[in-house]
């Protein structure tokens, strides 16, 4: 019954998390899966989808976030640091750039949809991090903003990536551990 849309300029994100087949895959996909959850809840994020290991996240959409580019480079930066404990992996695209945006469906409950090539860009640079094995690509239409995070120059031979967007991959953050333990104080 009601269709709201607006165009803003966001940050998207699709992470898949991968798990053997073992017996303990289901604890670990639930585990990684929650620290998703809340390092997006805490970076002023929104889940926009959940599909079995893929989650699709926006920044600056249903709720107004200045520091949407800031902020999912802290997702980033929580996302590395829950790697380098468990034994699951991650894999990050994401992307910057204006999207069409707002909730679908009826009085009785809505959902947030997020539409537009910010979001076909991230979703592809997750699936080039996922056969390359990269950790995270980053899409964005001039140089990438990251001040946080040490990245390089990628060559992504996906066809949605547009010729005007520069794609770079996360080698290493450069954060400082006492830093970056101030900005939550609570870690899962």
């Amino acid at each position: 019954d009601n269709f709201l849309m607006n165009v803003r300029t966001s940050s998207m994100a699709h992470v898949d998390i991968l798990v053997g087949y073992d017996e303990e895959a289901e604890d670990i996909l639930n585990d990684l899966l929650a620290r998703v959850l809340t390092n997006c809840e805490r970076t002023q994020g929104v889940v926009v989808s959940l599909q079995g290991s893929r989650v699709a996240l926006a920044w600056n959409t249903s709720r107004v976030n200045t520091t949407h580019v800031e902020n999912s480079q802290v997702f980033i930066l929580l996302l590395w640091d829950c790697m380098k404990r468990l034994s699951g992996k991650m894999r990050i695209g994401l992307a910057t750039g204006q999207v069409q945006h707002g909730t679908v469906g009826s009085n009785k409950q809505k959902y947030v949809a997020v539409l537009g090539l910010c979001v076909d860009v991230s979703s592809a640079l997750c699936l080039d991090c996922v056969e390359k094995d990269v950790f995270c690509l980053y899409g964005a239409d001039r140089s990438h903003p990251f001040d946080m995070i040490q990245m390089k120059k990628y060559g992504s031979s996906r066809m949605c990536i547009p010729p005007h967007m520069s794609v770079f991959s996360v080698v290493a953050h450069s954060v400082k551990e006492e830093s970056k333990e101030s900005m939550f104080e609570e870690d899962l």
